[in-house]
């Protein structure tokens, strides 16, 4: 009986040791919602929940990166129970410009793409560097030619993968998500009541259609993370026109954050911010899969954008048709504020 008894507590102490979960917080012991979680390779495999676990993941895999824009990344060399993230600090140069003699805002942005996908034995991780532009308006009725979805300028794509497949143009697509994500819009962001005058701190707010989000107050940065899920049933959008191809997917998580630069007049646009990014984490399944992984087995796809501005632009008119008409070119410029991913 006595060896029974310690083979079970140690049976016991095994299991709720495999299924102990991270717990990842900022400097007020707030959940990192969002935050994204890469492997010893920089694949992403994981995205922090809503409460602030970090998914199970192999010991294999460590040590780990976890990143969140508007803070420090984190690295993290073993399993442990909790990890606290930093905030950043960051420095932006003051624009200022009449805005009603020149109605369109031209914003040249790095954007970077991180998207790892795997059935549980084979992976595929893929990164892009992007420069996109977008014209926005500068003021709320402008009347001026604007495109709010990302313009590509320049771009280079790595890949990896540890089998012997050939990465072929169908991985890459299927793992590239920024022309649909990495919207911008011009609109103003104001400080709710329970934070003014206040230099840190946290309020929640339900959408219209039961989106979520927390706007997170610190000395440095005010932070906005939305679940864009959050109101869909059983907590995911499952688009039909990937099924009609063979690749049914589930999207089960889609975070969307805004950062900005603390500013003292208590609200915000895109002359204040620092980065946005968007966090996915898509379920995969159907007879397209097989393409890409023979085994045939579910599929999961962990993506991360992030978008900086390099560039704020006050336009005439005539100016913004003319960008709009004629694609610049640009090199790939990495910002200080864009966090490495070799890092």
């Amino acid at each position: 009986m006595r060896i029974r008894f310690i083979l079970f507590v140690t049976t016991l102490l095994a299991v709720l040791s495999a299924k102990a979960q991270t717990i990842v917080v900022d400097a007020q012991g707030e959940a990192m919602i969002g935050a994204v979680v890469s492997d010893r390779n920089g694949t992403p495999v994981g995205i922090v929940d809503d409460q602030g676990r970090m998914p199970q993941i192999n010991a294999s895999l460590y040590p780990l990166t976890i990143r969140c824009i508007g803070f420090e990344q984190a690295h993290v060399a073993a399993p442990t129970d909790s990890i606290v993230m930093q905030t950043s600090n960051y420095e932006l140069s003051e624009v200022t410009v009449n805005r009603k003699d020149r109605p369109a805002m031209y914003v040249v942005c790095y954007l970077r793409e991180t998207s790892g996908m795997t059935d549980g034995k084979d992976s595929v991780c893929v990164t892009g560097q992007y420069m996109v532009d977008y014209m926005l308006p500068a003021f709320e009725d402008a009347k001026c030619t604007t495109w709010k979805n990302p313009r590509t300028l320049a771009k280079d794509i790595k890949h990896s993968s540890n089998t012997d497949r050939e990465i072929d143009k169908t991985d890459i697509s299927i793992m590239t998500w920024y022309e649909i994500f990495a919207h911008m819009d011009a609109s103003y962001v104001k400080m709710p009541d329970e934070l003014k005058g206040k230099r840190q701190g946290s309020v929640k707010r339900t959408g219209k259609r039961g989106s979520e989000s927390i706007m997170k107050l610190s000395p440095q940065n005010c932070t906005i993370t939305a679940d864009a899920l959050a109101g869909r049933e059983d907590h995911k959008f499952s688009p039909g026109i990937f099924k009609l191809f063979g690749f049914s997917m589930d999207f089960k998580t889609l975070w969307g954050q805004a950062t900005y630069s603390y500013n003292e007049d208590e609200f915000y646009d895109m002359t204040n911010l620092i980065a946005k990014a968007f966090a996915l984490e898509i379920y995969g399944y159907g007879k397209g899969w097989k393409t890409i992984f023979p085994s045939g087995k579910p599929v999961t796809i962990n993506s991360y954008v992030e978008i900086y501005p390099v560039e704020i632009k006050f336009l005439t008119k005539d100016e913004a048709k003319a960008l709009k008409k004629d694609k610049p070119s640009r090199p790939i410029l990495v910002p200080k504020a864009a966090m490495s991913v070799s890092d």
